[in-house]
C-alpha cells in the first residue's frame, strides 16, 4: 500500500462504515509520568492523518492503569474538543494543556482492518528510519575516529 493510500484509509467518509469501537476514558495526569502515553501524528509531504494516535503507553502510568488503551488507538477528542480537523502539533497542543483532569474519547479500529494494518506499518516505516539514523551517525563517528587517528 502506498503512503498515498494508507493516508486517504483515515478520512472519517473511509473508515464510517468499518467496525470500530468508541472509548471514552477518564485521566488523571501524573505530575512525573503525565498521562501515560506518547502519541504520534504522520505527515507524507505536506499532507498528514488527521490527529493523533497512541504510539506507546508508559508502565504504571494512568493510561496502563486504566486498562483501556492501547497502541495504535486514535485521540478523536480531549475533554470534548475535536482533533479531527487539527494539524498534528494544534491536536498535540490540545492534549498538552489539557489540565489534571482529562477526557479522550478514541477510537480503535479492529486488528484486521485497513486502518490497524497503515498504522502498523508507519510505524514500521518510523522505526526503520530511525534505526537508519542511528545507523548512520555510528558510521560517521566511526569515520571521524579513524580520520582523527590518521592525523587528518
Amino acid at each position: 500500500m502506498s503512503r498515498r493510500k494508507a493516508l486517504t484509509v483515515f478520512l472519517r467518509e473511509n473508515w464510517e462504515n468499518t467496525d470500530y469501537q468508541t472509548i471514552d476514558v477518564k485521566l488523571l495526569r501524573d505530575p512525573a509520568l503525565g498521562l501515560g502515553i506518547t502519541v504520534a501524528g504522520y505527515v507524507h509531504r505536506k499532507e498528514e492523518i488527521g490527529g493523533i494516535f497512541v504510539k506507546s503507553l508508559v508502565p504504571r502510568s494512568a493510561a496502563v492503569l486504566s486498562g483501556l488503551i492501547r497502541v495504535h488507538d486514535l485521540i478523536l477528542e480531549v475533554n470534548g474538543v475535536s482533533l479531527e480537523h487539527l494539524s498534528h502539533a494544534d491536536s498535540v497542543r490540545t492534549l498538552v494543556s489539557s489540565g489534571k483532569q482529562v477526557e479522550l474519547r478514541l477510537i480503535r479500529f479492529p486488528p484486521d482492518s485497513v486502518q490497524t494494518q497503515c498504522l502498523k506499518m508507519l510505524q514500521e516505516q518510523v522505526a526503520h528510519i530511525s534505526v537508519s539514523r542511528v545507523h548512520f551517525c555510528f558510521f560517521l563517528l566511526l569515520f571521524l575516529s579513524l580520520l582523527y587517528k590518521e592525523g587528518w
